[in-house]
């Protein structure tokens, strides 16, 4: 992932490059079984069994390691009062850029390696905060990140439905839909208050 800005002149500059090192190298090992793949293929595999399983086996590997590479990198990027901030998960890192677009200070994220998380944060602008998702047994759980630890600090559980979607969070109050399956699946917003 790239994030980038334009200047007065609409000259692109970087501001964040984020890379997956795991990703890259199953990229490579990807590529290289590819190559394998295509040289077995145009062998004789259907007269010989070990190259066909040789070839089955490389093309399990080959499913799995292209299941990997479409988990998306989850890097959000949120400006809070004029402040950026850029979640980096792949690397376990909060970054903080100030109104001129400048590195300030960078802190230590964790949230995300616990159980649960659904790979999504929400901000609350007007309060200047922002939420992580996590899930237990079809309850959302909204965890509030502290912006200059990255500690979670408050813990707020939306009680009257299961599976909430399309979260947003606007003042202290959680708005979201709920899709009602017994009643001929209405779709319904709902709000909550985070105290």
């Amino acid at each position: 992932i790239v994030y980038y800005y334009l200047d007065e002149n609409k000259n692109p500059h970087s501001l964040k490059v984020i890379r997956d090192e795991f990703a890259v190298q199953y990229k490579l090992r990807k590529e290289q079984m590819q190559r394998e793949i295509k040289r077995l293929q145009k062998s004789n595999v259907e007269n010989n069994r070990v190259l066909f399983r040789k070839l089955r086996s490389l093309q399990q590997d080959y499913a799995f390691l292209d299941f990997r590479l479409k988990e998306v990198i989850e890097s959000p990027l949120f400006m809070i009062k004029d402040v950026v901030y850029i979640f980096d998960h792949t690397n376990d890192s909060c970054f903080v850029y100030d109104e001129n677009l400048q590195l300030n200070r960078s802190f230590y994220i964790d949230y995300h390696h616990k159980k649960g998380w659904k790979k999504e944060l929400i901000a609350d602008q007007e309060q200047g905060a922002v939420y992580a998702q996590f899930e237990k047994g079809g309850l959302c759980y909204l965890k509030k990140i502290d912006l200059t630890t990255g500690k979670i600090t408050d813990s707020y559980k939306l009680e009257k439905h299961i599976f909430p979607s399309n979260i947003k969070i606007r003042n202290n109050t959680a708005y979201y839909l709920y899709k009602d399956i017994f009643n001929h699946g209405q779709i319904s917003l709902y709000q909550q208050q985070l105290y």
